[in-house]
């Protein structure tokens, strides 16, 4: 199970069927956010903003009807996490991106 953390960046937490129906979703998940835990179950297509320093996790999938996808979008160039107050580095693999053509379109520094 996933330990409960924070970013120092926003993500965006999406969970879309994989079928062509965007609507026909047929899954359960919770996410635990906040200081005390609040869960959210998530049982539609959805997208969930998680603000910079918002305590969140785990993510427990419950069930599944049809398979979806689950993705994660950090608002970062890099990814991190503060678990226990401690910053935790999580290496980012720069190959999956085309990096020269990508840096001249999009500004990283």
């Amino acid at each position: 199970k996933e330990q409960s953390h924070t970013h120092d960046f926003d993500e965006v937490f999406v969970f879309v069927p994989c079928t062509a129906d965007l609507n026909a979703y047929d899954a359960e998940s919770e996410i635990y956010m906040g200081d005390q835990g609040e869960k959210l179950v998530i049982k539609e297509t959805c997208a969930v903003h998680i603000p910079a320093g918002l305590v969140h996790c785990p993510i427990i999938h419950k069930r599944v009807g049809t398979p979806f996808f689950f993705v994660n979008c950090p608002i970062s160039k890099g990814y991190s996490a503060i678990i226990d107050g401690k910053q935790v580095e999580y290496p980012v693999d720069e190959k999956i991106l085309p990096t020269d053509q990508y840096r001249k379109n999009f500004k990283f520094e």
